[in-house]
């Protein structure tokens, strides 16, 4: 089990909510289970949801965080699901649609000149 804290306040500000740590990565590349303490609404929590590997929980849920760690013990804490999404490969790919499109709009934008 990796554990990922990125805050253990119980509600979220805007600029918390954005916070993604590289070790959360590092542990999707792994495959290994995700105890990930953050708040509430997260960006984190949404990879969490979205790859099974994690589960979140408050700062103050000390009994989550325990059932969490007995569950993974017994090998049923996560159900991986596709994590494709956060591989170098199409990361890359997205960004690289991005700036191109970004690209293109400046160029445009500069000959309307």
């Amino acid at each position: 089990v990796a554990v990922v804290i990125t805050s253990v306040a119980e509600t979220a500000t805007v600029w918390d909510r954005g916070i993604m740590t590289a070790k959360v990565f590092e542990s999707l590349g792994l495959g290994t289970p995700i105890l990930l303490v953050a708040r509430p609404g997260s960006d984190i929590e949404i990879l969490a949801k979205t790859t099974g590997l994690a589960r979140r929980f408050t700062g103050g849920d000390v009994a989550g965080i325990a059932s969490f760690l007995e569950e993974s013990i017994g090998g049923r804490a996560v159900e991986r699901q596709s994590n494709d999404a956060y591989t170098w490969t199409n990361i890359s790919k997205r960004l690289d649609a991005v700036l191109r499109e970004a690209a293109v709009s400046a160029l445009c934008h500069q000959s309307r000149r």
